[in-house]
Formats: C-alpha cells, sequence, structure tokens
C-alpha cells in the first residue's frame, strides 16, 4: 500500500467524522512518518527509524506561520473552522517544541479564530512528560487512544517501540488531571496465518473492563476509513459497532461511534 502522508503542515480543511470542518496541523515530516507506534491499521503507513527522522522535524516557527497563512487564506469562506487539530503523518507529542507550539496555536487562535476548538490527537505514550500532559491541560479537547484491552492485543495492533506498554498507557492516562476521552479502532484481519481482531467478545470484555478503570469523560469507538499499513484488514460492520456502544452504555458509560 501506497502511504497515504500529510503533505503539508497545516492541511485542510476537511470534514472529520469527529470533529466538524478540521484545520489540520502537521508537526512531523511532510514525506515520512514519525511515531512510537507501528498500528497495523495507520493510514500514513510503517514507523521507520525514528532517530534518523528527527532532523526534518518543521521548526515552531515555520508551523505557526504557515498557520497564519492559512487562517487568513481561508477567512473569506463561507463557512467557518470548527477545529484545529493536532494530528498528521505519526504522534505529534513527539516534537521536541510540543509545548511551544500548542500554546502558540492556542494565542493564534484566540486572536483569528475565537470559536474554532484546538484539538489534539495522541496515542497518549509521553504523558510521563510533564511538559506534554501541561500543555495538554490547555486544549479544548485531548483525545487518547486505547485499541486493545490485553497486552497481547495491545502489541499485535498498535506494535509500540520502545519499551511501551498498554498498562503503563492506561495508568498514564489515569493519572491525567481531568477525565479523558478515548478513541478506539475496532479491527479485524489476518497476519501470517494468525487472526487478528479486536471485536471477539473475550477482547471487548478485556477492553471494556480498561475502560472501566480509566473512568473516561466519553468514549468514541470507530473502524477503518482509508488503506491501511497492513493490507487485508477488515472494516467492521455499524452493527458491531452499536453492540460494543452499547455494552458501554449499559454501564453508565458515554459512548458514540464515528461514522
Amino acid at each position: 500500500m501506497k502511504p497515504h502522508l500529510f503533505e503539508e503542515i497545516i492541511f485542510g480543511p476537511v470534514k472529520s467524522r469527529r470533529f466538524g470542518i478540521s484545520l489540520g496541523i502537521n508537526l512531523l515530516p511532510v514525506r515520512s512518518k514519525f511515531c512510537n507506534f507501528n498500528c497495523i491499521y495507520c493510514e500514513c503507513g510503517w514507523t521507520k527509524k525514528v532517530n534518523k527522522i528527527k532532523g526534518v522535524l518543521p521548526s515552531s516557527k515555520t508551523i505557526i506561520n504557515n498557520l497564519i497563512e492559512k487562517i487568513n487564506l481561508w477567512s473569506d469562506q463561507s463557512y467557518p473552522i470548527d477545529s484545529i487539530t493536532f494530528a498528521g503523518n505519526g504522534e505529534p507529542t513527539l516534537h521536541p517544541n510540543f509545548e511551544e507550539i500548542v500554546k502558540d496555536t492556542l494565542l493564534t487562535r484566540d486572536i483569528l479564530l475565537p470559536d474554532a476548538n484546538v484539538v489534539v490527537l495522541t496515542n497518549s505514550a509521553m504523558l510521563h512528560k510533564s511538559s506534554v500532559v501541561d500543555v495538554l491541560k490547555k486544549v479544548d479537547s485531548c483525545m487518547f487512544k486505547i485499541d486493545a484491552g490485553t497486552e497481547s492485543m495491545f502489541k499485535r495492533i498498535n506494535q509500540p517501540l520502545g519499551g511501551i506498554t498498554l498498562q503503563k498507557t492506561i495508568d498514564r492516562i489515569k493519572s491525567f488531571p481531568s477525565p479523558p476521552i478515548i478513541q478506539s479502532m475496532f479491527v479485524r484481519g489476518e497476519i501470517d496465518d494468525k487472526i487478528i481482531d479486536n471485536t471477539a467478545p473475550n477482547e471487548v470484555a478485556k477492553w471494556i473492563e480498561k475502560i472501566i478503570e480509566i473512568k473516561p469523560e466519553q468514549v468514541i469507538i470507530y473502524t477503518i476509513d482509508r488503506p491501511t499499513a497492513q493490507p487485508g484488514l477488515e472494516k467492521v460492520t455499524i452493527c458491531e459497532l452499536s453492540n460494543i456502544s452499547h455494552q458501554l452504555k449499559s454501564l453508565g458509560i458515554n459512548a458514540s461511534i464515528a461514522v
């Protein structure tokens, strides 16, 4: 599969399943993925050696200048931007100047797009850094990824690098100062003659246990919508997602499906 990489620092606006008309910020290289996960469903393709990419990250000044330019270009359009979303070609919190960039983005938003929300999508793996946590507390919405309820499924779906574990990730999310929003991808497929399926009843049950442990404000579940790094993965049906959502709601957990 040819990776679907974002080729601009500021991309869109795009119509997001979760955030309305969203202007995206890609803090990462425009020609390669930069992440500490290697998720099988990632539209950006596979993670390469991280230490070889750090030198080509865009500077804080370049990012904010591009953001201002894009907002000004869009200012005469007939419909407003609902959100500014940190996403892009990997994990945004890996940028060494993440805290500074988010603060400058919030200031830019306040001046040029006061009605837009600032959103960060993160795999939660950098929550051990106090600077990351401190600045994530300032954004309007932060989405933490949890795709599995067992270490084995976590390793098979997310393929984390550098000794990251599911339980460490959950413990860090639990320590976040406010109730988190969780986003979870459900997918199935066959890799090396082995079935990967986090919709299996036992896997869903374990995932729900982790959700209960986290005590989130909201859980958003979804499935693949674009080509994936691993070929042959299957999109989960709306009926199956509805069943998972219903199980959460029956426990008093605010759950929704992104379609």
